[in-house]
């Protein structure tokens, strides 16, 4: 096999298409709680796959652990995630197609993995949970102490899935629709 000549033909531009969305997905939130009412109006946080961004009222800092670790493992995932789904776009089927597959799979999957993982933290089970507020809904809006605290999942958490299932169909043009980038 000649690496050189492996990548001069484009096998799947499709799934570079669910590179793509994978990479959207990181640039938009996945899950926020915001903070509403008189005290803590346009306080929150927004989770992305890569950090925590936002403000939240002191007295809430108290309750929230440091994830930082899990948000790094997150995101050197989906890096890893989008390397393979170009690098399997480049190559025949025998190989290329597991390398799309995998992650694109796994796009669907994190979405489960993030969701359980969040449910998790907020009912108290990791960490001694992220609130302190049994009935605090994964999304939704509750009444806490004096805040209207609203939470809900982001368009980042839908592109995910957007990413996977673009991932899986096009498997089916693996090899079909052909781009040269050799120049002639």
């Amino acid at each position: 096999m000649n690496v050189k000549s492996e990548f001069n033909v484009l096998r799947n531009p499709v799934a570079l298409i669910a590179a793509v969305f994978i990479i959207l997905s990181m640039r938009f939130y996945w899950w926020r709680i915001w903070f509403t009412g008189s005290v803590g109006t346009g306080r929150g946080i927004e989770v992305y796959p890569y950090s925590l961004v936002g403000t939240i009222p002191p007295e809430g800092l108290d309750y929230i652990p440091n994830i930082g670790h899990s948000l790094q493992w997150f995101f050197g995932v989906l890096v890893i995630m989008i390397l393979m789904i170009i690098i399997g776009s480049f190559l025949k089927k025998k190989i290329g197609i597991p390398l799309i597959l995998v992650p694109s799979l796994m796009c669907l999957a994190i979405r489960y993995v993030f969701r359980m993982r969040l449910q998790a933290r907020i009912d108290g089970l990791e960490f001694g949970g992220m609130i302190q507020v049994p009935t605090l809904p994964i999304q939704g809006e509750i009444m806490v102490e004096g805040y209207d605290v609203v939470t809900n999942f982001g368009l980042g958490y839908d592109l995910i899935v957007v990413a996977g299932i673009i991932g899986i169909l096009s498997i089916i043009l693996h090899d079909r629709i052909k781009i040269n980038l050799r120049r002639t």
